[in-house]
């Protein structure tokens, strides 16, 4: 966290002289009332009117001096916090899909909404506390050994007995707060799967089985905040009775040595104001120390997260696809000890047409995501015009290739914006990507138009009208390589093969369709048909060629040809695999 801390240097300086001066201006005060009280015990009329008049300025300029501290505290905290949150966040966008899948979502939810808070207010707050209450209390220390030197010793040895207090309860206070942070995630990746899930709970009637979970998870939480705060009340009072044996004892040794006369009214009086200033301080760093301390796993946490990206290396630019996409033994396993897909050659020339068949599971998805390179920890080799994909730089194959994902997401915007994605198009291509989507009727019967609100997650759209936005951002990109997910699976029939036509026309583009409607007129328009099973290629070639093979895929297509006839004897052939 300390870079961050000295981040805005400026701010930090600036911050840290209002502190400062509002902390002298504190011990000040003492002598202030040490003349007071004199000047009452001496009768010197003139000299109380001086000293009251100079305590009434010193009270308005601590005011000031406050109001400066509070200002350029906020000052500063804004940038430091804005700039934190955008570096975390800027991290977490840069990881890999494999990094980002390896923890549940909620996790980094987590950070934002809990952990950073608890920096913000248990670290960076108490820091400048911290720093405020040291001034205050070497300042009013130093004042008070001018004043009387035996008071300050009999302070100094208390002193350093409370400083033990913060190693006492260190380790219990760390893990305390590391089971608090675990707590919070459970109850954030719980409460997030609950809402995801809502329509499931509803249909199948769980409401009373998730509600017992919740209540299992609520209860756990606040179990683990509630053992954090109890023993942070313990600290706090004993800090408190350490105080209190300081206060009273300066109290009786400043008043036996004023029955002494050793020293006046006035300097006792000043001695237990100043006591104050160095009592309060001591009880408050106790607890802003261990509060510091026990934020030990998170900081490591965000340090974790700050340096677990993926290594820098020279990328090899990659701006355009001359000739083909190859797959070389490509095999794969989201797990280390399961392939999904294993052996796999392909040659994807420029400009044509493939698609992938074959039942649920069998790798289809897979080869997408290989090929959206969202996965590197592949075997194999995987490349474009014969360079290796792993070697071209993430920023120009993001250009080069367009994905219609199976689960679409729409943000919480406009139709428009879910389809240009904040890049600039003309009005011509977006008309063009709407219509040739499908998207013409619905935008005009909508009162706003393209400018509609989706809502979160599309939640005022059908399934086949986000299916529809979803292939017009696609279309749209006008990119070498589409890569399409099952983009048909919510539309009807007239829609689909009007969409799967529109692709199939499109010129210079190599498209690779998964795919579960073996629709002949459709099927026979596509250059090459891989046939997957079980992670593997067992069968391609041309529509005509696979049917003359008569094997799997003549199979699928027959039982596609029968089942068709059966329902819908004058409708086109249309099958979904399953």
């Amino acid at each position: 966290m300390k870079l961050f801390l000295f981040k805005y240097r400026f701010q930090l300086i600036l911050l840290i002289i209002c502190i400062i001066l509002s902390s002298l201006m504190n011990m000040y005060m003492a002598f202030i009332f040490k003349k007071l009280v004199d000047t009452v015990t001496t009768g010197s009329e003139q000299e109380f009117v001086k000293s009251a008049f100079l305590a009434v300025f010193l009270i308005i300029l601590g005011a000031i001096l406050r109001l400066l501290t509070n200002l350029s505290h906020a000052s500063y905290m804004r940038k430091t916090m804005l700039n934190l949150k955008e570096i975390v966040f800027g991290h977490i966008l840069n990881k890999s899909l494999t990094q980002l899948s390896s923890n549940h979502s909620a996790k980094y939810i987590s950070i934002f909404s809990n952990d950073i808070k608890m920096i913000e207010d248990d670290y960076f707050k108490n820091i400048f506390s911290l720093i405020g209450t040291f001034i205050s209390f070497s300042a009013s220390l130093l004042a008070m050994f001018l004043l009387s030197p035996t008071i300050v010793i009999a302070l100094v040895l208390l002193t350093l007995s409370s400083m033990f207090i913060p190693r006492m309860f260190e380790k219990k206070l760390v893990n305390c707060k590391r089971k608090v942070v675990e707590a919070l995630e459970k109850f954030m990746i719980h409460t997030n799967d609950m809402y995801s899930g809502f329509a499931v709970i509803k249909s199948f009637g769980i409401e009373g089985h998730v509600h017992g979970q919740f209540d299992g998870i609520n209860q756990e939480t606040e179990n683990q905040k509630y053992r954090f705060q109890k023993l942070s009340a313990w600290v706090a009072s004993i800090s408190e009775v350490f105080g209190g044996f300081m206060f009273i004892s300066v109290f009786i040794i400043g008043s036996f040595l004023t029955l002494r006369q050793l020293i006046t009214l006035g300097t006792m009086i000043a001695c237990v104001q100043l006591t104050n200033s160095i009592v309060n301080p001591i009880q408050m760093s106790i607890q802003y120390i261990t509060q510091i301390k026990s934020l030990r796993d998170i900081s490591a946490k965000i340090t974790q997260l700050l340096h677990t990206e993926r290594q820098d290396k020279i990328y090899i630019r990659k701006p355009t696809i001359q000739d083909k996409v190859s797959l070389k033994e490509v095999s794969f396993g989201y797990k280390d000890d399961c392939y999904n897909v294993h052996g796999l050659n392909m040659d994807l020339e420029l400009g044509k047409k493939y698609a992938l068949v074959g039942p649920s599971g069998s790798g289809k998805s897979t080869v997408l995501r290989l090929l959206m390179k969202q996965y590197e920890n592949y075997k194999g080799r995987i490349s474009i015009d014969e360079v290796d994909l792993k070697e071209i730089n993430m920023e120009d194959w993001c250009r080069l290739e367009s994905v219609l994902h199976q689960d679409v997401f729409l943000f919480d915007s406009s139709i428009k914006e879910n389809i240009v994605l904040h890049q600039i198009y003309s009005d011509k291509e977006i008309e063009d990507a709407i219509q040739k989507s499908g998207l013409s009727m619905l935008i005009n019967k909508l009162p706003n138009g393209m400018e509609t609100q989706v809502g979160e997650k599309g939640s005022f759209l059908s399934g086949g009208e986000k299916q529809r936005i979803a292939i017009a951002r696609t279309l749209i990109r006008r990119t070498p390589l589409l890569l399409m997910d099952e983009p048909t699976s919510s539309l009807d029939q007239e829609t689909a093969n009007a969409v799967e036509e529109t692709v199939l026309n499109l010129e210079n583009t190599t498209c690779v369709m998964v795919t579960h409607r073996l629709s002949k007129p459709v099927l026979e328009r596509y250059d090459m048909i891989f046939v997957f099973a079980d992670g593997a290629i067992i069968e391609k070639g041309t529509f005509c060629e696979l049917i003359e093979l008569q094997g799997c895929f003549y199979h699928m297509y027959g039982l596609a040809e029968e089942s068709t006839m059966t329902q819908h004897k004058d409708s086109p052939i249309s099958y979904v695999v399953n």
